[in-house]
């Protein structure tokens, strides 16, 4: 779905283009659709380790928070320690995973950034700078593109995403059963 998105929106902006920078960047396009291309190369390790280390990140925290968990129902069996404690570790964990999420999308927006870059730095021996910079919008979509072509990388982004709005879907819910 993303990528289809991305396509209808590289359509509208190549349509204007002046003709010579039209070509160079379809010929770019086509090259980095090769598999075989580095930055394809690239993008597909960064794929597989980022999605690696999320699962492995992911698991730890999930272990800590429900050895966390089980201490916190051993001391409540012994003691009522109220509402208030269950909330504030609540919203401790909530925010844990908050910064893990918020962590990891960082992580991709910075990729992106590198990535564009190398892309630049890869055609400016062939192309030259100003017509790079007129297709500067079309270039991060195509790598975007391709970064999120993946279905297990772009599972695993939209995931993080939710736990970043989670907070705020709840509020959403809350407003609309008040409603």
């Amino acid at each position: 779905m993303i990528n289809n998105d991305m396509e209808n929106i590289e359509v509208e902006t190549i349509e204007n283009m002046q003709p010579d920078v039209k070509l160079i960047f379809l010929k770019i396009r086509e090259q980095l659709q090769d598999p075989r291309h580095p930055l394809a190369m690239i993008v597909r390790k960064f794929q597989d380790l980022f999605t690696k280390e999320v699962d492995r990140e992911k698991g730890q925290e999930l272990r800590r928070i429900n050895s966390n968990s089980q201490l916190n129902n051993t001391i409540n069996d012994f003691q009522d320690l109220g509402s208030a404690y269950h909330e504030s570790e609540d919203s401790v964990v909530e925010q844990n995973l908050r910064d893990f999420a918020d962590d990891y999308i960082d992580q991709v927006k910075q990729f992106m950034q590198i990535l564009y870059g190398t892309c630049c730095r890869f055609y400016s021996t062939v192309v030259e700078w100003d017509f790079l910079q007129q297709m500067k919008e079309d270039l991060v979509e195509r790598l975007t593109s391709m970064l999120f072509n993946d279905e297990s990388f772009s599972g695993t982004v939209l995931g993080l995403c939710r736990e970043l709005t989670r907070e705020q879907e709840r509020d959403y819910l809350r407003r609309v059963k008040e409603v």
